[in-house]
């Protein structure tokens, strides 16, 4: 998973001890916590800090993005302290602080983020097997090994409010699946080319 840099340096912010406070870093947290599971901000994120707020809310919005990105793509709160000791080179305590309020809000920022959208399911894990075809006198022609591929899915479901699992199950030969990977692969190509041409 990709951070991009601006966020890292802005995460650094949470070095500056002598501005950003642990008594201000809490409320940072819990603002961050109750935004992302759609609850109303607990602090005026401009109120926290004296000088310059620019500095506060870049650092504010850092953390929204990072919190909502690894909670979306499932990361453990061990990553997630990972992910700021060794790339944002962020304080041991200010990171396990980071590492407490995440695993604190991880399911309530995950069921948000399910419920946001049209409810389209999302692949969440992949799981394969070959089996060979017998010939026989009947069909003595064989294609090679078949393949079950079962994907599984989740959604959120309005009635359940809550994720719902379910598994989309196919079987394909080997020249089905090359194909499947192909236009996969062409898909994400596309997807990162738009990407690019957004950020120009």
């Amino acid at each position: 998973m990709d951070i991009e840099e601006k966020h890292k340096n802005y995460l650094k912010l949470l070095n500056k001890n002598e501005k950003f406070s642990d008594e201000i870093l809490d409320k940072l947290l819990e603002n961050c916590s109750k935004a992302l599971s759609s609850h109303t901000e607990v602090y005026d994120i401009s109120s926290l800090s004296q000088d310059d707020t620019t500095e506060i809310k870049q650092l504010y919005a850092s953390l929204l993005y990072v919190f909502a990105q690894f909670v979306r793509n499932s990361q453990s709160s061990e990553e997630f302290s990972n992910f700021l000791l060794t790339e944002c080179d962020i304080e041991k305590d200010r990171a396990q602080l980071l590492e407490k309020y995440y695993e604190e809000s991880y399911n309530s920022i995950r069921m948000q983020l399910l419920n946001i959208g049209n409810y389209l399911p999302h692949i969440t894990d992949v799981r394969w097997k070959i089996d060979y075809m017998v010939k026989s006198s009947t069909w003595d022609q064989s294609e090679g090994p078949i393949f079950r591929v079962s994907l599984k899915t989740e959604k959120f479901d309005s009635t359940l409010k809550g994720p719902k699992i379910e598994f989309i199950e196919f079987s394909c030969t080997g020249q089905e699946l090359q194909d499947l990977v192909y236009k996969l692969k062409d898909a994400v190509r596309h997807c990162q080319k738009l990407a690019n041409n957004h950020n120009h």
